[in-house]
This record gives structure tokens, sequence and C-alpha cells, in this order.
């Protein structure tokens, strides 16, 4: 019994863990400080809560960056345009799903 007992203990203990992942989605909005299409990153000024921090973005193949009626390049994407951006956390990095690129008033 007790061969059992220590067996489920180390089968427990020793167990790989599993990295953190967010499966479900969370927007930010802010400023685009920079763009780097090479990277396929963009680092946004948001604020949360009364402060404000950068926080670098990745972009993928499957993101989507809309201006307007268009669905445009990240490339297109200019320091100083207010975004919001829903994304998910994966594998360290905040993968956008989509930008949506406020318009100018």
């Amino acid at each position: 019994m007790r061969a059992i007992a220590l067996s489920l203990v180390l089968l427990v203990l020793g167990r790989p863990t599993m990295a953190a992942e967010s499966t479900s989605l969370a927007t930010a909005s802010g400023q685009v400080v920079s763009v780097n299409p090479t990277a396929k990153s963009l680092v946004v000024k948001v604020e949360e809560r009364g402060k404000s921090e950068d926080r670098t973005f990745a972009v993928d193949d499957d993101s989507k960056i809309v201006k307007g009626s268009s669905t445009i390049a990240l490339a297109e994407l200019a320091a100083g345009e207010q975004v919001t951006l829903t994304y998910r956390t994966r594998d360290g990095r905040n993968v956008v799903i989509n930008i949506g690129v406020e318009s100018k008033r």
C-alpha cells in the first residue's frame, strides 16, 4: 500500500508542467510608439488604471489591421496613431488577432 502511495506522489510531483498560455482574448488601447515590419512587431504605449507602459505586440500572418474600412499592412501603421488591439498571449508573446486604427478627427 505504501508503495502505491509513494508511486502516486512521485507521479504527481515528477510530472512536467506546461507553460501557462492564455486562451482568452485581451484588449489594449494606446498610441503606436514604433513599428517594425521586418520583425513583425509594434510597440504601443498602453494606458491602464492611470499608468502607461510601452508594450510590444507580435503580428503574425493571421493578424488583421483595419484602418477606416480598409485592411492595411503593418508597414502602413505610423507612430502616433491611436489603436485598439485584440491579442492573445502565446509562447510568452502578445500575439495580435486584430488592430483597429482610430480615424483622425
